[in-house]
């Protein structure tokens, strides 16, 4: 469960019939929502505004991907490249790409306004939880197998830099700060800044 930026749509899902339901958080009545029905098969993971809020996008274990039109309530694209659970997405800053990942650490870059695959990364790290884009959208962060984080760049399409985190337990949260200058990871107990530029320990929250 989730707001948009400007709060004025909630989103949640409900995983066991595939659907997304839409209520105006302004308006508290059974008739103030729609939904997305059925539109995947199994449960929805994920699920992400596009910066114009327009769009919404879902994942499934399913293996699809979903780009749903808000106005106009329909599915407005889908994507079926990935071969296990589509555990992640998430929109650029700038509404060019939506970065989709899956639970055999690949990671697919689309180009929204072709609706094509602007690049494929094929990081074969394991499952993939946590996607987060820079500020002005020209790097990605994502976290596989718990501890795990890869860069990638994808203006120049290719894996930057590797590190492990230093957590001791699962993380819940993964993110640049505002000015893209510093990663913040968090778990339940710690919380560490790093350098987005040297990817060393920035300061450390126990």
């Amino acid at each position: 469960l989730f707001f948009n930026d400007t709060a004025t749509t909630e989103i949640y899902t409900e995983q066991i019939v595939g659907s997304v339901r839409c209520v105006q958080e302004t308006v508290y009545n059974e008739n103030a929502y729609f939904k997305f029905r059925d539109i995947h098969s199994l449960d929805v993971l994920s699920i992400d505004f596009s910066p114009d809020e327009k769009y919404l996008a879902t994942s499934s274990t399913d293996t699809t991907v979903n780009i749903l039109d808000i106005k106009n309530r329909n599915v407005y694209h889908r994507f079926t490249g990935h071969r296990r659970f589509a555990t992640k997405v998430k929109f650029s800053p700038d509404n060019k790409f939506l970065a989709t990942a899956a639970s055999d650490g690949s990671i697919y870059i689309l180009d929204f306004a072709t609706k094509e695959v602007y690049h494929h990364f094929n990081i074969a790290c394991g499952d993939i939880s946590k996607l987060c884009f820079s500020p002005e959208g020209f790097t990605l962060i994502a976290n596989c197998n718990t501890f795990n984080v890869i860069v990638l760049d994808i203006v120049n399409k290719r894996v930057v830099h590797k590190f492990l985190l230093d957590q001791k337990e699962y993380l819940l949260s993964l993110m640049f700060s505002p000015n893209g200058q510093y990663i913040l990871a968090q778990s339940y107990a710690q919380v560490t800044v790093y350098d987005a530029a040297t990817k060393e320990i920035y300061n450390d929250f126990t």
